[in-house]
């Protein structure tokens, strides 16, 4: 009970901040006054007032809800992207390797077939070096 009390009078002494309205007017010396409660017998006019314990306006929320979306579809992008370009570079990677594989079975030399009509074709010398060149330059064009 006694840890409940100050509690108590925090919020007691904090009600007129948070609700209720200000009024303002011209005391006989011409000064102008503030309070919470208008005197009688004088012309006192309320002023709007926005609430102490928020300190934001709903524009200002807006705003910052607004800038946080952005923010949060700019890191999605950004991830996407990121994602897209590591499948890209997997993909690329795979092909290299294929490529490189193929290069290397082409230079061990040997007998190479390849299949025309269904036919077994011995590749020529000639045909064979051809064409290990031109993998050695798309490997070299592609694969960095």
């Amino acid at each position: 009970m006694p840890r409940l009390l100050p509690l108590a009078l925090v919020l007691l002494l904090a009600t007129p901040a948070i609700a209720g309205d200000i009024y303002t007017w011209k005391d006989k010396d011409g000064r102008v006054q503030y309070s919470d409660m208008p005197p009688s017998g004088v012309d006192a006019r309320s002023i709007k007032t926005q609430p102490s314990f928020g300190g934001d306006s709903d524009s200002s929320w807006k705003e910052k809800d607004r800038a946080f979306e952005e923010r949060q579809k700019a890191r999605t992008d950004a991830a996407k992207k990121s994602a897209d370009e590591a499948n890209v570079a997997a993909a690329q990677k795979q092909r290299c390797d294929e490529q490189k594989a193929r290069l290397e079975s082409f230079q061990i030399g040997g007998r190479l077939a390849k299949m025309e009509n269904g036919q077994r074709v011995i590749i020529p010398d000639e045909e064979r070096l051809a064409e290990i060149e031109r993998m050695k330059s798309e490997i070299e064009k592609n694969c960095k």
